[in-house]
């Protein structure tokens, strides 16, 4: 029997899928030895994008727990890194994601706390909470998971997501996921911190950056992109930075954040006046630093726009990207001035009306049913704390 080409691609892929599920099966089977050891109410498990990171939702709510002089959770961290390479306090219990001392904390954890999906392969019990604090905010860009049995399962495996708005809620967790569990409307925690606005973060910022107090800083974030071309990345420093401070003043320094998938992006040259920020693991940290924000599709645009500062969208791929994606809403419904080239934004810069963006921010942020109130971390505190003591144990 002949097959054609697409054929032998498609049985490939088949083939490629059973033999994950049968491994996926195997070493569900396996794990389920840690059944022998009780799940610990007071036993708290931490994880930001697999493993890899101390930031974002998850680390917020940490802290906040740790925070309180009364605090008696033990509180464990997935890390790919050495504690060493974090500001981690030594009371948490650190452990890389995939050792056993890692499985087992994760195992008998009564509440775990991830912003991605908790790994399918993981046989977690009916007596463990899973809290999804989700990585961004708002309703921009649909979410591209792919779905299938591993999705199920993983959704499967929580109870409960944090939403930042009504639009959030109603887009990504029912119309994507069609999830049917609690829903805790609280705003992300990893957004306090732009309400409370600490000038020491931004001092500690530029002084880790090399960048002078008294400039300003101009933060390019483009999103991921499957397509990786170095052209969409690609901006005039000079020419932005002379608009920038012809139109507000001051001296501006030029810092960008890409996305990992493309960090070490090939055939884009960032040149000497351009700073990275990747180095700094804390991106609300560096929002809060940041002055004016030049972004496309990234969810950043919603934390940012709760600092009412300036914000431009630089998104010359509209077209394909949007086929690629698609949005909750028309980006032209979005507050933030749009441009597809180097002109539009200049002009963008150029024509800026402060008080009628300040207007547009808050009519998205009705539209949209914000729930950022800049007390995230207390509220999901208070549902741990009730979900802990319902229990039945005391801590």
């Amino acid at each position: 029997m002949t097959c054609t080409t697409g054929s032998q691609s498609c049985l490939s892929k088949e083939i490629t899928s059973v033999v994950k599920n049968i491994l996926r099966t195997i070493i569900k089977s396996l794990l389920r030895a840690f059944w022998l050891f009780p799940v610990r109410s007071n036993r708290l498990c931490f994880c930001s994008w697999l493993g890899t990171k101390y930031n974002c939702n998850p680390k917020y709510i940490s802290e906040y727990l740790l925070d309180d002089p009364d605090c008696r959770y033990e509180i464990g961290w997935l890390l790919t890194k050495n504690r060493l390479e974090y500001q981690i306090r030594s009371r948490v219990r650190v452990f890389r994601p995939l050792s056993l001392q890692g499985l087992y904390f994760l195992l008998t954890s009564k509440v775990i706390i991830d912003n991605q999906m908790v790994r399918s392969f993981l046989p977690l019990r009916k007596t463990q909470f899973v809290i999804n604090t989700w990585h961004g905010g708002g309703a921009y860009k649909r979410c591209k998971i792919k779905s299938g049995a591993p999705l199920n399962t993983a959704l499967s495996h929580i109870n409960l997501f944090l939403s930042s708005s009504e639009l959030f809620s109603r887009g990504l967790l029912g119309e994507d996921f069609h999830f049917q569990q609690e829903i805790l409307n609280c705003g992300m925690p990893r957004n306090d911190i732009l309400f409370l606005r600490p000038t020491s973060v931004v001092e500690n910022v530029k002084l880790h950056l090399g960048i002078p107090l008294e400039k300003k800083m101009v933060l390019f974030a483009p999103t991921w992109r499957e397509s990786r071309k170095a052209s969409f990345y690609q901006i005039d420093v000079p020419l932005l930075l002379a608009a920038l401070e012809l139109k507000f003043g001051g001296r501006f320094v030029f810092a960008y954040r890409f996305h990992e998938g493309v960090d070490k992006l090939k055939g884009f040259d960032p040149g000497p006046e351009m700073i990275r920020t990747n180095s700094y693991e804390d991106m609300q940290e560096v929002l809060l630093a940041t002055d004016v924000l030049i972004t496309d599709y990234s969810s950043s645009l919603w934390d940012f726009s709760l600092l009412g500062r300036p914000c431009f969208i630089y998104a010359t791929d509209l077209k394909e990207y949007a086929q690629e994606r698609q949005f909750y809403m028309p980006i032209e419904a979005w507050p933030f001035p749009l441009s597809q080239n180097y002109r539009e934004l200049v002009e963008n810069v150029a024509t800026f009306d402060q008080p009628a963006y300040l207007q547009a921010i808050k009519r998205h942020h009705d539209q949209l049913h914000s729930f950022e109130t800049g007390h995230a971390c207390a509220m999901v505190a208070k549902r741990i704390h009730e979900i802990v003591f319902k229990a039945g144990e005391k801590i």
